[in-house]
């Protein structure tokens, strides 16, 4: 619990950071404004699933998945090294998916 407070705002910040540089560098450099439609859905549509990830958090434990949504710094670092406008939806996607997971146990725990 002691380590709860500080991950939350480690995530967090790195929230604002991705906010900060993806809406520019994605939504009007690279793609055009459109893109951010496509983003924001990918970020906010794995959160519908979070009541499925809280049942497989009781099965397998909450640590193990905690570890597991660490992965989701993955996506993100390749999200900023894709071309395909496409791959990047879904990498944000993953992302999301991953850090949803996290933010699900480390409130619920």
């Amino acid at each position: 619990m002691l380590l709860l407070v500080p991950g939350l705002t480690l995530l967090n910040m790195v929230y604002g950071v991705y906010y900060a540089v993806s809406r520019p560098l994605f939504g009007v450099d690279l793609y055009g404004a459109w893109m951010i439609l496509h983003l924001s859905g990918a970020e906010y549509a794995p959160s519908l699933l979070s009541f499925l990830f809280g049942a497989f958090g009781d099965t397998v434990g909450r640590r193990r998945l905690m570890v597991a949504g660490l992965a989701g710094a993955i996506p993100l670092f390749a999200a900023f090294m894709l071309d395909d406008w496409r791959c990047v939806v879904a990498s944000v996607g993953l992302f999301s998916l991953f850090s949803d997971l996290v933010m699900m146990i480390a409130v619920s725990g």
